[in-house]
């Protein structure tokens, strides 16, 4: 069987964050009484019996409610840092990068997000193109907001958090989110 989300819908089972209700139920009871002989099968018992399985509950959910993916400032940063603001078939870097977020051929192939490399023209199709790439090059970075890892393997390929050369590049980009 399937593990059950948070809200109860069958799974997967590939995302970290969905609860597997069907082995853990987390609706603890309030009060001193017991559901037994109830024909509500979910095995809930009093709270009191239940405080470390309702706190495992609790701290799974909160912890996949930390992982946002990047802010609308992120993203904005990146657009004016590339193109200044500026939307449509961009060419940059010598013709070899295309769009508002100055995609390369290469980033957009690695990102494997369907589509043509002409459609990184688009705003919107060029941040899902860098998402995508993100989450591949650096899904711990991408879990936890690391803004600074991010921005610099947007600008400086899959290890470019480690280059010197795209500091200055994050430096701008955080400047943009102020």
């Amino acid at each position: 069987m399937l593990p059950r989300t948070a809200a109860g819908q069958k799974g997967t089972g590939n995302d970290p964050c969905q609860l597997k209700l069907e082995t853990t139920r987390c609706r603890p009871v309030m009060g001193n009484h017991s559901h037994q002989g109830s024909s509500d099968n979910t095995n809930t018992k009093p709270i009191r019996r239940n405080n470390m399985k309702t706190l495992t509950c609790i701290a799974m959910m909160c912890a996949c409610v930390a992982h946002a993916e990047p802010s609308h400032k992120f993203w904005a940063a990146l657009h004016q840092v590339e193109t200044q603001g500026r939307h449509g078939a961009i060419k940059g870097d010598g013709g070899r990068a295309l769009g508002p977020l100055q995609i390369h051929h290469v980033y957009w192939k690695d990102a494997k997000v369907k589509g043509k490399y002409s459609d990184c023209s688009d705003l919107a199709y060029s941040i899902t193109v860098a998402k995508a790439y993100m989450k591949r090059y650096a899904p711990k970075a991408y879990r936890d907001n690391n803004y600074e890892v991010l921005a610099r393997i947007h600008n400086g390929g899959p290890s470019g958090h480690k280059k010197l050369a795209t500091i200055k590049y994050w430096n701008k980009v955080r400047k943009e989110m102020k």
